[in-house]
């Protein structure tokens, strides 16, 4: 039998290898984690692919320094994003096995144009899912305020964009007042998505004191914007029950935070611009309204005062004529109204004694009657209070002595006796075992026993 030794073994796997795949190719995996050392500057990527979310092929390769440091910069330059973790590659690749560290895959290139096909076709996957669930336009459907100036703010606080957005609200040339709360977020990256959805979550426990949620980020360049693709993020966006603006800093497409907000705009002073403009074309109409008013008010109201004397002084004459004609026929009525009305009340006072008389007698008589039924009712009860207060002494006299003769006590003075236990009196021979202490009670005594 012939031995190998382990060198020999990895010297003819190396071989073999290096026999069956002496160039490199091109392979489709994503990088589940980067592993970069920061000393050495290396990379280590652990690459995988996966099937309905499952891995079902897995390898490690090798990005050494300089490499690393090209791609990463080609990365940067076409995406707009650095090399990450979970991102899918089309990586140029040479198999290499090491008889002291393994096989592994030496990476020689990565296109960052498919990738950027993957992160766009990502964009479209989360549009498309949006839309299909019937949410995409939600935020946009919502009834904005018409003055806009509660503004809950989740940015970066000391970036660039935040102060410009600021400055752009506190120094608007007309005065308007804003009032702002800031909610601090990670604004660029993958941490970005998590820090973002964590501020809506306390913003909407509190949305009544605002009017709207601006998100806005500038100053970082574009680096790390692809977060805003995120399915997740824009969903939360989406369906919140305030207006969202965004002003997230970028130059390129829209992302798809910005397509599903109520407003966006490439900067934050852009939104800010727009908060100020909204106000204004509210006060615009009001002021025109407000020259109107008071340009118009004087000359109405002299027309009106014109108006007013003419019709004045037409009224007082027709009243003084209408008056002379209807004082004779007025003079005529009254003096008629008089003398029925005396009549009617001498006829009314005869009638009101008569009335008077026979309600007095009828009372004195009704008095009387009631007077003599109340005694015969009276003597009546009287009786038959009697008779029941005799009765019932007899029932309770009885019930009192049933209730004496069935006082344990005089049951024990008739010669009978009562056993009990623990538990209490024992009514049955069932409820007794062997070994139980029991307790037989007399009239002169007690005695305590053990069952056998």
């Amino acid at each position: 039998m012939k031995i190998f030794s382990l060198k020999q073994v990895t010297g003819i796997i190396q071989s073999k290898i290096e026999l069956q795949f002496p160039s490199s190719f091109w392979v489709r995996a994503e990088i589940n984690r980067l592993g970069y050392n920061p000393h050495s500057q290396h990379a280590y990527p652990e690459l995988v692919e996966k099937e309905n979310g499952r891995i079902v092929a897995q390898i490690g390769a090798t990005l050494f320094a300089r490499t690393f440091q090209s791609i990463n910069a080609n990365f940067l330059k076409v995406l707009n994003e650095p090399l990450k973790d979970g991102i899918n590659a089309l990586l140029h690749v040479k198999i290499q096995f090491s008889p002291l560290y393994g096989l592994s895959l030496n990476v020689i290139d990565i296109d960052p144009t498919y990738t950027l096909g993957e992160l766009e076709r990502e964009r479209l996957e989360t549009i498309k899912r949006l839309k299909s669930e019937g949410i995409f336009d939600a935020n946009k459907k919502l009834k904005q305020p018409l003055i806009i100036q509660r503004l809950a703010i989740i940015s970066g606080e000391g970036t660039q964009g935040f102060s410009d957005f600021m400055s752009v609200l506190k120094n608007n040339e007309f005065g308007y007042a804003f009032f702002s709360h800031v909610f601090s977020a990670v604004m660029q990256g993958d941490a970005a998505i998590e820090s973002i959805q964590k501020q809506l979550s306390r913003i909407q426990k509190v949305r009544k004191h605002f009017d709207a949620v601006v998100i806005i980020r500038g100053g970082g360049g574009n680096v790390g914007m692809t977060c805003y693709n995120n399915y997740n993020l824009s969903r939360s966006i989406a369906l919140f029950p305030l207006p969202v603006l965004t002003g997230i800093g970028h130059s390129t497409n829209e992302f798809v935070a910005d397509l599903v907000a109520a407003r966006t705009s490439i900067t934050p002073t852009g939104i800010a611009a727009y908060l100020v403009d909204r106000i204004r074309d509210v006060e615009i109409p009001l002021l025109n309204a407000k020259d109107i008013i008071l340009r118009e008010i004087p000359e109405r109201m002299a027309t009106e005062h014109q108006l007013l004397g003419e019709y004045a002084f037409e009224l007082r004459s027709l009243a003084r004529l209408e008056m002379n004609r209807h004082r004779e026929s007025q003079d005529r009525l009254a003096q008629k109204m008089i003398f029925k009305t005396n009549r009617t009340l001498s006829k009314e006072h005869v009638i009101q004694e008569n009335i008077l008389n026979t309600l007095t007698n009828a009372t004195k008589n009704l008095v009387k009657s009631e007077k003599q039924t109340l005694r015969l009712g009276k003597d009546q009860l009287t009786r038959s209070f009697k008779q029941a207060h005799s009765e019932q002494s007899q029932k309770i006299e009885s019930l009192s002595e049933t209730l004496r003769l069935l006082n344990p006590i005089e049951l024990l003075k008739r010669g009978y006796s009562i056993t009990t236990n623990e538990k209490g009196i024992l009514k049955s021979i069932k409820n007794i075992n062997s070994g139980d202490v029991i307790i037989t009670q007399f009239q002169d005594g007690s005695i305590k026993s053990t069952v056998n």
